[in-house]
């Protein structure tokens, strides 16, 4: 998919367009990123109606390609390597969201398809002891 990153467009903007081919998928923006020993520690996140050129100095419309065989770390090294924003993958599970923090090797579409609706849990109510 093509990612059209433009003047006047915002990160809500950006996750309608990655929600149609990545559905449980989602980017946060962050205003910095810290290593600390084998971690990540980010700053405050951006609010999801900023737009792109209030975040990047000396903005230009850029397109990116996002692949479903992209992992997640190439993802978020695009993002800073190209514009300077720090950007974290989540991943939807059941109604929340969780970080894909130490799961960054895997692909984008592996990630999608990682929902807890898919994993297909079933039990049966009988089963539980208490």
């Amino acid at each position: 998919m093509k990612l059209l990153l433009a003047t006047k467009k915002c990160i809500k903007d950006l996750n309608r367009e990655i929600a149609k081919r990545f559905p449980n998928l989602k980017l946060h923006f962050y205003t910095s990123v810290t290593k600390v020993g084998p971690s990540f520690h980010f700053g405050s996140k951006i609010a999801d109606n900023t737009l792109l050129d209030k975040l990047v100095e000396n903005f230009k419309p850029l397109v990116l390609e996002v692949h479903p065989w992209d992992t997640v770390a190439y993802l978020q090294q695009v993002f800073e390597n190209e514009l300077g924003l720090f950007v974290q993958v989540f991943r939807r599970s059941g109604n929340d969201w969780l970080e894909t923090r130490g799961t960054e090797h895997l692909t984008l579409e592996t990630q999608n398809n990682m929902t807890y609706e898919n994993w297909n849990f079933h039990f049966n109510i009988n089963t539980l002891y208490l």
